[in-house]
């Protein structure tokens, strides 16, 4: 129901399909539009991004936040789960072989608390982002 309401069409016209990834694709199947959408957890964190086109979401978590290289860790942290939602993103097209060397990517760090550290990636603009449940 909320997602055909996301798609504006009758309930019965939307189709799900996991990808071997657990990734969720939506589909209006007469109407060619379609939503992505990654669910990722983490420890108690669980992040859901949907777009238009392809997402992937990265989060990683370091065991060992209190360390003196501390900044030079979460940097690093923050880059590996960019890499990851890259990747995650990217993978469906890759194996396709089709448009990987021409795509834009987009990626958008997440504000995580303590030790985590998260990104999605989408291959459209992000325009808009509604988030809720944490504040950092």
């Amino acid at each position: 129901m909320i997602l055909s309401k996301m798609l504006n069409c009758d309930p019965g016209t939307v189709r799900l399909n996991t990808m071997a990834d657990d990734r969720v694709l939506v589909t209006v199947p007469r109407e060619d539009r379609t939503i992505m959408i990654d669910v990722v957890n983490v420890g108690i964190w669980v992040v859901i991004a949907a777009s238009a086109g392809r997402v992937g979401i990265g989060l990683v978590s370091s065991r060992n936040p209190s360390s003196s290289q501390a900044a030079g860790i979460s940097d690093a942290m923050q880059m590996q789960a960019r890499q990851l939602s890259h990747h995650r993103a990217s993978d469906g097209v890759v194996r396709k072989g089709s448009r990987t060397s021409k795509t834009c990517w987009y990626s958008l760090d997440l504000p995580m608390p303590g030790a985590l550290r998260g990104a999605v990636t989408v291959d459209e603009p992000i325009r808009r982002v509604t988030a809720f449940g944490w504040t950092n």
